[in-house]
């Protein structure tokens, strides 16, 4: 039997309960607005939506149950009965629970917003001393992993968690990626995003989000509008929060100092526990005195100090992420279009060959890093070298004259450049050579458009005017490279001649190799 506006649910003292009206849908149940038909005493009863009927709703119903069995707080939403769809057989699984007359947080914190001026403080400080109170109950048997405005709601001007089917046992170790659906991306911690292990400073962290709008009415970072998942995502990675004091010049310094440790990016630099959270928060009363003026001023200055700290640790952090990124994009380029056809070509030639005298490679250098190599091993007993560097403005560096009128030969700055060829940034190159110094390089051209490139071989000769010739054709050292590609197509020592990438040159130079 399907439950529905209408319907009638029992609890374990054969009461009857009439659902009236939806109050909400989230991704696995529906809640109903219901009331008891003896005495019309209003409740809350949330099902499994008909769509979602599945093992996965089901593990997420069941671990609601199972968790809200253990908990009994004032500051977190009571269970009335629980069914687990086997005694009223007839039914599917629901829930019971005591109605929230007073709407959710998201409900307060818009009507405040509309009047265009933040809570009072003594609001302020209410809101985060319950919330916190119930974490601490709460924080003793899970960890919640979905706190968010939707899920707290108010009654009789009680706040009270609720909805713990994202839950996990606050022992439990497993991954929380090992649930699908974990948590809400605006209140997503950092390490919720890594999948790493659930602990306490998870809910500290969503929750000092949640204390952060109650404060301020505003999201602490910077957003664009109708942000996704992604910028989400790169928020609560890689961006420091706005001072709270922008949106709310009245909020005390040290309340101002506890909303910013709730939300650290680093696990160990939040509160170890609800708790201290507790205890800092009491600590929040106005002090009129010479020396409370004295304090607030300096806290002002300490907190300024942490978030221009955080700021420039999650901008490291976000430029090492970066730049490991960008290695792994080269690197599975160089991997597809360059190394796969070698390996191939080598396989094949060792698999029709009956002598002994095959193709080797060490790939010990093949690793994604800014520089790579490749050495193999060719039946003449030749090597052949890959020598490949990832390429970053940070390492070349050239001299242009200052910004003047007129200067004198010394006036020249030092700044940081990409190399080009073609007018096209340099993403990665390559040197391939042998024992005799023939060869060529490879290069990799930024795209138009695109994270991705476009590989070509450059094919090196003496020219008349080299004096020193070199065995032909060559490939520059990496070293050699920024040097000379500027030349192409113009008169210089060398003839230098750049093609699209074919796999046939790799194949005809290995070829070249065997005898």
């Amino acid at each position: 039997m399907n439950i529905t506006i209408g319907s009638k649910v029992k609890d374990d003292e054969q009461n009857v309960y009439v659902l009236d009206s939806v109050l909400g849908e989230g991704g696995f149940g529906c809640v109903y607005k219901s009331h008891r038909e003896k005495d019309g005493y209003v409740v809350a009863v949330k099902t499994l939506l008909s769509s979602f009927a599945s093992q996965e709703a089901m593990l997420s119903f069941n671990r609601e149950i199972n968790q809200a069995k253990l908990i009994d707080s004032k500051y977190a939403i009571k269970y009335i009965y629980i069914h687990d769809g086997t005694i009223y057989n007839e039914y599917p699984p629901y829930i019971i629970m005591e109605y929230a007359d007073g709407g959710t947080l998201v409900d307060i914190i818009e009507t405040q917003r509309n009047k265009g001026k933040p809570f009072d403080l003594e609001f302020i400080y209410d809101a985060m001393l319950q919330l916190s109170k119930g974490m601490r109950e709460i924080s003793k048997y899970i960890v919640h992993r979905d706190i968010k405005p939707e899920n707290i709601l108010i009654e009789n001007n009680v706040f009270k968690i609720s909805d713990f089917g994202l839950s996990k046992n606050s022992c439990d170790s497993t991954k929380t990626n090992t649930f699908k659906g974990y948590g809400t991306a605006k209140y997503m911690p950092p390490e919720g995003w890594k999948g790493d292990e659930n602990t306490v400073q998870m809910d500290i962290y969503s929750m000092g989000i949640v204390f952060y709008e109650i404060a301020t009415l505003n999201y602490p970072y910077s957003l664009k509008q109708n942000p996704t998942h992604s910028d989400y995502q790169d928020a609560h990675l890689y961006k420091a929060p706005e001072n709270p004091i922008k949106y709310n010049p009245s909020l005390p310094q040290n309340l101002v100092s506890v909303l910013i440790k709730m939300i650290e990016k680093p696990t160990q630099k939040r509160f170890e526990n609800w708790d201290d959270i507790i205890e800092s928060i009491n600590k929040v009363q106005p002090d009129p005195d010479n020396i409370g003026i004295a304090v607030t001023r300096a806290l002002t200055k300490r907190n300024e100090a942490d978030l221009i700290e955080q700021s420039h640790r999650v901008a490291k952090e976000k430029a090492i992420k970066e730049r490991e990124e960008h290695i792994n994009l080269i690197y599975s380029q160089y991997k597809t279009t360059i190394f796969n056809p070698i390996d191939s070509f080598i396989r094949e030639f060792n698999n029709q060959y009956s002598g002994d005298r095959k193709f080797s490679i060490n790939k010990t250098g093949l690793k994604a890093q800014k520089n790579f190599s490749l050495e193999i091993t060719t039946p003449s007993f030749d090597k052949i070298s890959i020598e490949t560097e990832i390429v970053f403005p940070e390492n070349f560096q050239k001299r242009v004259p200052k910004d003047r009128i007129f200067f004198e030969d010394s006036e020249y700055r030092i700044i940081n450049y990409t190399p080009k060829c073609q007018n096209r940034d340099v993403l990665a190159w390559s040197q391939v050579t042998d024992s005799k110094k023939t060869g060529f390089n490879l290069l990799l051209l930024k795209a138009n458009g695109s994270l991705y490139g476009d590989w070509y071989v450059l094919t090196n000769k003496n020219n008349l005017s080299s004096t020193q010739p070199r065995p032909e054709p060559f490939g520059f050292t990496l070293k050699e490279l920024p040097e000379h590609i500027i030349f192409l197509n113009a008169t210089h020592i060398y003839e230098l001649k750049l093609d699209e990438f074919n796999e046939s040159i790799l194949f005809d130079y290995l070829a070249e190799h065997v005898q």
